[in-house]
């Protein structure tokens, strides 16, 4: 079967994407590497995730937003994506063990530090107005009627606003490739 050519324009947004992600790779490696070594002990293997990474990066790089948001939490969310994903065909597949596979990864706060990371990046995202209600509701456990006191508007707009920045955060989640 005869492969279809490609034409210049093909060629030219895939130099683009290839120097991104060289910047990306450039700018946030080391720093996905330090994230993988929180989960995985092996070197070798995560060396296998950092590549996985950023081939994923690659393959949905007109998902990142290189201007406005940080990319380094979209890296991350792939990094872990990819251990989890790694870990469960692993675990699909059992291995022998030896002296070297032993060794247990510590919680040095890796996974607690990323959380907070993405909800602030999340947060970032939303409208003032819907930022303020999910602080006052979620945050600070304020009920209906403290949020509006605190905002200076009605309860009902209250209602309406954490009906629809619960919404807008589901679609920045989403946006980040966090559900």
């Amino acid at each position: 079967m005869r492969r279809p050519r490609r034409g210049p324009a093909v060629a030219a947004g895939r130099a683009a994407d290839g120097r991104v992600l060289t910047t990306l790779y450039l700018a946030h490696g080391d720093a996905v590497r330090r994230f993988v070594a929180g989960y995985v002990v092996d070197p070798q293997h995560r060396e296998d995730i950092v590549q996985e990474t950023f081939t994923r990066a690659w393959r949905n790089v007109d998902k990142i937003d290189t201007a406005g948001g940080n990319p380094r939490s979209f890296l991350f969310s792939i990094a872990h994506n990819a251990v989890i994903d790694q870990w469960r065909a692993r675990s699909r597949r059992p291995e022998v063990l030896t002296d070297r596979d032993t060794a247990i990864a510590t919680d040095d706060g890796v996974d607690a530090s990323l959380q907070r990371i993405l909800l602030a990046e999340s947060m970032r995202r939303l409208s003032a107005d819907h930022r303020a209600v999910i602080k006052a509701l979620y945050f600070d456990d304020m009920t209906l009627a403290q949020a509006a006191d605190r905002l200076g508007v009605a309860v009902g707009t209250i209602k309406s606003r954490s009906y629809h920045a619960v919404r807008a955060l589901r679609a920045v989640f989403d946006e980040m490739g966090l559900l």
